[in-house]
């Protein structure tokens, strides 16, 4: 299966001036936890609900006054529209991600694809110790805790 078929498409990204309050807001409208960050059509970063809590409400940054540039994760792993979706764990694994941006064949950002939005495409579904066992191998568990 490709990872088009299974990502949310990208209607809105940020630039790297836009304020914490607005990103938050926008990703709140949009029911997202995560918008790109570009500067023209570059994709230069990703925010995310957890850069805005542990980056900048933890500790105590203006959201009027703080661009995303300040939170964001600079190092942005993504992958193409027409990659299979084994790829892209592959992928998330890789990088230590749990989500990754799309690009279409021309670089421009297209979506963004979750590890839970790949979750439920698995054809037969685990019994839930295997499912636990599986997740603990992905992210390291305990171990890296």
């Amino acid at each position: 299966m490709q990872v088009i078929s299974v990502m949310t498409p990208v209607v809105s990204t940020l630039n790297p001036e836009t304020c914490l309050k607005d990103a938050a807001k926008r990703m709140q409208s949009l029911g997202v936890s995560c918008l790109p960050v570009e500067a023209g059509s570059e994709l230069i970063g990703m925010v995310s609900c957890e850069d805005l809590a542990y980056k900048a409400v933890a500790r105590g940054r203006n959201p009027i006054k703080t661009p995303v540039s300040s939170v964001m994760s600079g190092q942005v792993a993504w992958c193409r529209t027409d990659q299979d979706t084994d790829s892209v764990m592959q992928i998330m694994k890789d990088w230590n991600q749990d989500r990754l941006a799309v690009l279409d064949k021309d670089d421009h950002t297209v979506g963004v694809v979750t590890l839970s939005s790949l979750s439920p495409q698995a054809s037969d579904p685990l019994p839930i110790e295997q499912t636990i066992a599986a997740f603990e191998e992905y992210y390291g568990w305990p171990e890296r805790c």
